[in-house]
């Protein structure tokens, strides 16, 4: 056989095809970013002239009072109640740091070590974890602050933090019973999941209004005047509402951690007399660690800068930083200097969670890696991992969690058939009148075809960009690649608000002038949605067998041609994947949209507006419970033909090596 020469030409040429892709984010991530920090120290300004900002109260040169005055105030530590009295911000920074190093020497220092690692990580998490009962958050420690915006900060912290450790707490079992017990079925139940989770954003939130609302169905259940006032517009609420939008999302890390534990292990460890609970403990816990690391901050980042859910269940008690920094923004009182400076807070501390985890266990949003590869299962090695006892609670809380993801959507498309004027469950009365009612509004037809319109291109140009860069990166020729692959991911550790925001200051400046409407919102979604498409491809081209490329060259075959006649087709269910979820991520995505939209509203948008108004939610919830069930079978149609698809591709690949 002859030598074979390297698909991409050269290094140059591989660069070539991540170029496009680095290129879009260098613009449209990256200068947004740093036009906002810019914003925070004054060296821009909105106004048209410096005496036009100096009138409006801007800064117009180099400054550091925003942050000062932020960063300069004192917090109070409170420890079971008792107040310690008022201390410098940089000193709970310095006591982080030091707990972050005590979490990285423990961490790499064997099982005794691993105790310091997981006490460090204790006292740095205790401040911000509470228990909702009530209206009231009880906890053992907290922090403080007579600034308003980092007292604020530090309750959505405790909110974030607390939903995520919930979500993580739910997931658990979850994950568990479809790695050891319900293997048959798995990757279908884990679609069933994943599916819940890309459903109506927005609606999703809503449910919950009707689930918890004075007519809603746990006042139904509990009795007419005996609806607790903490169920709806407070802090519980929020979590909840948290835990119930992320925890699906999180089991998918640790389902990943859990199956990717090698059997071996387990075997190992009965034949040497460890019970269950100790194989638990000292084996699958700690091979699992990454993952649910993963699957805590899958649900900790954006629930710190959430700004839908508080918006539509918090009400006073429930307002959170993304709100703040929204306000800051679009509210009233703008002043996008002081706003850029929370979002750039916000920002830091982001990744300072992410550098955390990356430097504590290895693990950050992007990997959930289980410990080498697993050996066959067999059902035996069921009572290895559970008892039969355990095994029916197991089932138990599957079923319970089933019933948690799906009745608010189940109740939501009950409500949509209600023939009264205000959205109550169960309804007054069955009725398509709001059906047909609300096709008849053109508000409603030009949102939702703005949506349609913002979601094909979005998708197809993320889509594009993505395999080009996917390309590039599976090919062993480019340096950097793992480099590169972080800074496409990078957009998914950033807050919504956060982007939406830098986005609205690039835009609105002099130095990209894009007005805003659906261009501005299209580029956003594709930025949003990039990340996306390139997790689902990147994995699908490193798998492929490189020898089917090599014999096409073999026999004469251009890269161009190799690719369309070789790659594309064996790629095609992956990318038809990417370009439906894409797309739905696209066509429910509200946040970075309020920001960019003008005159011309996506149906989110219109939605996120109408949800808040009575008297216009019911003609709003036809046209979204049909997107929902529509968004629900494109996701499940796409995974179900690129599953059946890659088992034919595996099949010929085993073929081929034969």
């Amino acid at each position: 056989m002859s030598e074979h020469r390297p698909l991409l030409s050269s290094r140059f040429g591989s660069m070539g095809f991540v170029l496009p892709a680095l290129t879009f984010l260098l613009l449209f991530f990256a200068w947004p970013m740093l036009s906002l920090l810019r914003y925070s120290f004054g060296l821009d300004q909105i106004a048209d002239s410096p005496a036009a900002a100096r009138f409006t109260g801007e800064l117009t040169s180099f400054s550091t009072t925003i942050w000062g005055g932020l960063l300069g105030a004192d917090i109070s530590p409170t420890v079971f109640g008792l107040e310690l009295g008022q201390l410098p911000l940089w000193t709970a920074v310095l006591t982080c740091g030091t707990l972050v190093v005590g979490i990285r020497i423990g961490w790499k220092s064997g099982t005794p070590g691993r105790w310091l690692a997981a006490s460090c990580g204790l006292l740095l998490v205790a401040p911000f974890m509470t228990i909702p009962i009530g209206s009231r958050l009880v906890r053992i420690a907290e922090f403080s602050s007579s600034n308003e915006s980092l007292h604020l900060f530090f309750r959505s912290v405790t909110i974030a933090m607390t939903g995520a450790a919930w979500s993580v707490a739910v997931a658990l079992p979850i994950a568990y019973y479809l790695a050891f017990i319900g293997r048959r079925r798995r990757y279908t139940w884990l679609l069933v999941i994943l599916a819940s989770f890309l459903a109506s954003y927005l609606l999703r939130i809503f449910a919950w209004k009707l689930i918890l609302g004075n007519q809603g169905l746990v006042a139904q259940a509990i009795g007419e005047g005996a609806t607790p006032s903490f169920l709806l517009y407070s802090q519980f609420t929020v979590i909840l509402v948290l835990i119930y939008l992320w925890v699906p999302v999180v089991v998918l890390p640790i389902f990943v951690a859990f199956d990717g534990i090698d059997r071996s292990l387990l075997e190992a460890g009965s034949n040497l007399g460890a019970s269950r609970l100790q194989l638990l403990r000292k084996v699958i816990l700690p091979t699992a660690a990454p993952g649910i690391v993963a699957g805590f901050l899958l649900a900790f980042i954006p629930s710190l800068g959430e700004y839908v859910t508080p918006s539509l269940v918090g009400g006073n008690n429930g307002y959170m930083f993304g709100q703040a920094v929204a306000d800051h923004f679009v509210g009233n009182a703008r002043n996008w200097q002081a706003g850029s400076v929370l979002a750039m807070l916000l920002l830091a501390v982001v990744l300072f969670v992410m550098w955390v985890s990356r430097r504590g266990s290895g693990s950050n949003v992007m990997t959930a890696g289980g410990a080498g590869t697993p050996r066959q299962w067999t059902e035996n090695m069921r009572a290895t991992v559970a008892s039969p006892g355990a095994e029916i609670l197991l089932r138990i809380c599957f079923v319970a969690f089933m019933l948690f993801l799906y009745l608010p959507i189940a109740v939501l498309i009950v409500t949509s058939f209600n023939g009264s004027a205000i959205p109550t469950f169960p309804p007054d009365d069955l009725s398509f009148e709001w059906y047909q009612r609300a096709w008849d509004q053109p508000g409603i037809r030009s949102a939702l075809w703005a949506s349609l319109r913002v979601g094909v291109i979005s998708a197809l140009v993320a889509g594009i960009l993505a395999v080009l860069a996917s390309y590039a990166i599976a090919r062993r020729e480019l340096r950097g690649r793992g480099l590169m692959a972080a800074m496409l991911a990078l957009p998914l550790v950033v807050p919504p608000v956060v982007l939406g925001v830098s986005l609205l200051s690039l835009f609105q400046g002099a130095a990209v002038p894009v007005p805003l409407g659906l261009l501005a919102v299209s580029i956003a979604h594709v930025v949003f949605v990039l990340p996306y498409c390139v997790l689902i491809l990147l994995p699908r081209l490193q798998s492929l067998d490189k020898r089917l490329e090599e014999a096409a060259q073999d026999l004469g075959a251009t890269w161009v041609v190799t690719f369309r006649r070789v790659l594309l087709p064996m790629l095609a269910p992956s990318l038809a994947a990417a370009l439906i979820v894409g797309f739905v991520l696209s066509l429910d995505e509200v946040v970075i949209a309020s920001f960019l939209v003008q005159d011309d509203p996506t149906y989110p948008v219109y939605l996120f507006t109408a949800l808040r108004v009575a008297d216009r939610t019911m003609l709003v919830l036809p046209v979204a419970a049909v997107m929902m069930v529509a968004s629900l079978l494109l996701v499940a149609s796409a995974e179900i033909i690129r599953w059946r698809s890659e088992r034919i591709i595996v099949a010929v690949q085993n073929e081929t090596r034969a």
